[in-house]
């Protein structure tokens, strides 16, 4: 588990990673205009290896699959190169069933998230289980 410390009093930064630009826009003023959150976005998993560590995430949201990559080679390719910085991870995916599957196999996969989602309580279901990520990971 990566170690909590202060800086990750709360949730604050999200990478978003999906290649459905209406599903990625939605996603960006949903954490950011509704939920007070940065957001970055990126459409493909090479983009988000480039920028996302310079953004500082305190949590990915990665579709499940995406174009060039699916989410969790994209986490793994995340941990390769950034190491025990890696963000916990949350996938974003149509086909849920799918990813619970995922989710078991790699503790740092905290959350599924079906899509079509809810635009409104989309950062709050976010903070609420990286919550339950550093609650646990406190412990």
């Amino acid at each position: 588990m990566n170690e909590i410390g202060p800086e990750h009093a709360a949730l604050r930064r999200v990478l978003v990673v999906e290649d459905d630009q209406a599903v990625r826009e939605l996603a960006a003023v949903a954490l950011a205009d509704v939920g007070g959150l940065q957001a970055l976005t990126c459409a493909t998993g090479t983009e988000a290896l480039e920028r996302g560590p310079g953004f500082g995430p305190d949590l990915l949201l990665l579709d499940l699959q995406l174009a060039d990559i699916d989410g969790p080679e994209l986490l793994r390719a995340y941990r390769a190169k950034h190491g025990p910085a890696t963000p916990p991870t949350v996938l974003l995916t149509g086909r849920p069933d799918l990813a619970e599957d995922t989710r078991s196999a790699d503790p740092a996969i905290i959350g599924v998230l079906a899509k079509p989602f809810e635009p409104m309580s989309l950062a709050e279901r976010l903070r609420g289980m990286w919550q339950g990520w550093r609650d646990a990971s406190r412990s």
